[in-house]
């Protein structure tokens, strides 16, 4: 009897300490994200409105973006007197934006510094570059996601197979190593493992720019596909039967043959790699590269941005709030405003009588699944008519998601279209007024406008939600004490 009485105490006592110490791990999470997009905005901030700051990132990014060595050499002379400790913060923004390239700069510090020298500072921009991509990430999300698995009693650990995995990637030229830093900060990966694999990534980088040689290029694609391959073949009797069966195993060999002939024919043939990089652009959230487009049509322009607009609001990947942006930035933030909102409004209602009319079975396969509809369900639970108003008005929670909610509830079209109008108004107005000041901004000065006014809601809704649930819905978020 003792004995038991015992276990159960030390039983107790754990599951106490526990629940302290992820307590305690959360206000620590709270404190440190929002401290750190407090940072970032600031910087945000003084990149767009101090004249100095703003041109010297701006020219340095644009320096970057042509891969110029002159230009680099000619930059490093005039803004830094030749300091060789702005080589660091350069390299450093080749890492945190994938798209830059990096052999302009490897060859203005090897040709200023010395060889030896100009590599060593560039590397040790690239290691700065991509431990900063990391811990950013891990403040604003991977800390989350850690104490969210232990929260659910699920393993917080690497996996050694996610481990290679993500080794196979750093060795793989044509992966935007920045990505991958960013992936590591998301998840539970050791400081080893994340030192290891941006030396491996950074000396990677080093390598094929400084060698130029396609052969290397390829030698070091193969190394990364070979550790790939063989971490999911030794990890293949992990597989239940009936998640991989022969059928599916066979089509996985025939997607995977296609995804390889594609690459080589995008990598190989320039005139197709030109004509995908532009559709990129186009649909994955360029708002300069939409505002092009949109522009070509000439006199239709507008019909074409409003029926794009209703095209995303039904299924497609590209962003709302690029086709804002482009709005604004063509028709001033009046004008664009309005079209942008009228359409949003037509593509939410589309969404709201497609889940009436065809239900569930449909919007699943509108929405991406099951799971996707599960977070409106919850949200539709929690706020019940409010949910569309109150949704609206967050950045982060998916517009159409919420308008097929609604159809799937009792909600009244005409209560939907209200809440629907007046809560995203707000969001549209600023992003057409940010676009219409920005002129022709390039895509980074336009995605740090998109930052700024975002990461300023995410602030504020994270300081009001305690306030907010408690006056409005009689509900307390806080942990509960032991």
């Amino acid at each position: 009897m003792t004995l038991r009485t015992t276990r159960g105490l030390a039983t107790q006592r754990s599951s106490s300490k526990n629940k302290m110490s992820l307590k305690t791990s959360h206000r620590f999470a709270v404190i440190s994200t929002a401290t750190v997009v407090v940072v970032l905005i600031l910087c945000a901030l003084g990149v767009l409105f101090v004249p100095s700051v703003n041109k010297t990132v701006s020219g340095a990014l644009s320096i970057l973006k042509t891969d110029s060595a002159q230009s680099a050499t000619l930059f490093i002379n005039l803004k830094a007197q030749r300091s060789p400790l702005a080589v660091l913060p350069m390299a450093l923004c080749v890492v945190l934006v994938p798209t830059l390239p990096l052999g302009g700069l490897l060859t203005a510090a090897q040709n200023m510094f010395g060889a030896a020298w100009g590599t060593a500072l560039v590397w040790l921009g690239l290691m700065a570059g991509m431990l900063s991509a990391t811990g950013l990430v891990y403040l604003l999300i991977g800390q989350h996601v850690l104490r969210w698995r232990r929260k659910k009693h699920l393993s917080s650990e690497p996996t050694k197979a996610s481990i290679l995995i993500g080794f196979g990637l750093r060795l793989i030229p044509a992966v935007p190593q920045g990505l991958v830093a960013y992936g590591f900060g998301a998840t539970a990966s050791s400081l080893s493992h994340i030192l290891a694999g941006s030396a491996l990534a950074s000396t990677m980088l080093i390598l094929v720019t400084a060698g130029n040689s396609p052969l290397l290029w390829w030698i070091m694609t193969l190394a990364g596909c070979a550790l790939l391959a063989g971490t999911l073949y030794l990890k293949r009797d992990t597989y239940s039967s009936t998640v991989l069966t022969p059928e599916r195993k066979r089509m996985l060999v025939i997607v995977s043959g296609l995804v390889i002939i594609l690459g080589a024919i995008y990598f190989a043939v320039p005139s197709v790699k030109d004509w995908v990089d532009a559709g990129i652009n186009v649909t994955l959230g360029n708002p300069a590269g939409v505002a092009t487009y949109l522009r070509g049509f000439g006199l239709i322009g507008p019909i074409v941005s409003f029926f794009l607009m209703v095209l995303q609001s039904v299924a497609a990947p590209l962003p709302a709030f690029v086709i804002t942006f482009a709005n604004g930035m063509i028709w001033g933030w009046l004008w664009g405003a309005l079209l942008s909102w009228t359409s949003a409004m037509a593509g939410a209602a589309l969404c709201f009588w497609l889940a009436r009319l065809f239900g569930r079975p449909l919007v699943e396969k509108l929405a991406g699944g099951s799971s996707a509809l599960e977070i409106s369900d919850k949200f539709f639970d929690k706020f019940g008519n409010k949910a569309v108003l109150i949704a609206r008005l967050l950045p982060f929670v998916s517009f159409d998601i919420i308008s097929y909610g609604a159809g799937l509830t009792s909600m009244g079209f005409g209560e939907f279209f209200l809440a629907t109008g007046l809560g995203q108004l707000p969001a549209t107005l600023v992003y057409s007024y940010l676009a219409s000041v920005g002129g022709t901004a390039t895509s980074i000065k336009i995605l740090l406008y998109v930052f700024v006014a975002t990461a300023v809601l995410l602030v504020l809704g994270i300081s009001l939600k305690p306030w907010f649930m408690k006056k409005f819905f009689n509900q307390n978020t806080e942990e509960p004490h032991e």
